[in-house]
């Protein structure tokens, strides 16, 4: 395996062309530029080209969580994920840790990847079932083995969180990445592979947490979302209790969550810690 950073494209031309274009009238047309070349490359060049930097960096920026592994890491990593033995994923994981890459960094932008991979692979018939549940079950394992590695450091906050996959989907790995982010944040961190709206339910009834998010994974699911997020904010009666959502269902339209009663959502687990810590500052747990 190795760490490798993408170069970003250019932007399109029709979306902030570096061209110069002269400088406008009150009616739009173009007016001739009279002043010397230095005025024009000062006035109108470089403020587009300082234009152009900019969105290009805030572009690389967007896409910096899935930009530092290329596809070949990827496609080298689903090999690891399916071997009959632990050894290659483990070794990886380690010398990625140990040359500096951050946790949240192989999460997002490696085993992220490689669990989409597998799946893809499982629904065009390349992988069977059997490899695929033993490559995601290696893929829980070494998030756990991070986890144990790279705790929470000494910091406790006194704060629990229960993260959740929406009751009845099987979707589980990305809310689990979530449950690690908080742990090693100093939170007391429940993650419920299997749970249910009548669980959900009594966890908040037993007032014991600061935030309950739960995953979602397509559309559809998003009535039984909908269903569960309100008997759970009656089951709260009234305490401070964070409801974050988050999953495929919400990418690219975090509007989702406002309407059917979530607090907030996040993308990942950092996203997630920041809006609870928001949300809740100074929530602290009952025993």
């Amino acid at each position: 395996m190795r760490s490798l950073a993408r170069a970003t494209e250019p932007e399109s031309a029709s979306d902030g062309e570096i061209g110069v274009r002269m400088p406008q009238g009150r009616a739009g047309r173009a007016r001739p530029f009279n002043g010397p070349i230095e005025s024009l490359v000062e006035q109108v060049v470089i403020p587009r080209l300082a234009l152009a930097h900019r969105r290009e960096a805030d572009a690389r920026a967007r896409r910096a969580p899935d930009a530092r592994f290329a596809a070949a890491d990827i496609e080298t990593f689903v090999g690891f994920a399916i071997a009959p033995s632990d050894a290659q994923a483990s070794r990886a994981i380690d010398g990625l840790l140990d040359s500096g890459v951050s946790v949240d960094d192989i999460c997002v932008s490696l085993l992220t990847p490689v669990a989409r991979r597998l799946g893809a692979l499982w629904e065009d018939d390349t992988l069977d079932f059997a490899a695929v549940t033993v490559g995601m079950g290696r893929l829980h394992l070494l998030l756990h083995a991070m986890g144990r590695r790279h705790g929470a450091g000494g910091r406790r906050t006194g704060r629990r969180v229960l993260i959740a996959a929406n009751p009845g989907e099987t979707h589980v790995f990305g809310p689990a990445m979530v449950a690690e982010h908080f742990r090693r944040s100093g939170w007391e961190s429940k993650f419920d592979a299997g749970a249910t709206t009548a669980s959900l339910v009594r966890d908040a009834e037993s007032g014991r947490y600061a935030a309950l998010g739960v995953s979602c994974a397509g559309e559809r699911f998003l009535g039984d979302l909908q269903t569960c997020l309100s008997a759970v904010r009656r089951a709260a009666r009234g305490r401070p209790l964070c409801l974050l959502v988050g999953g495929n269902a919400f990418a690219g339209r975090p509007e989702l969550a406002a309407r059917i009663g979530a607090d907030a959502t996040a993308e990942d687990g950092a996203g997630a810690l920041a809006a609870v810590e928001r949300f809740a500052p100074y929530a602290a747990c009952a025993d």
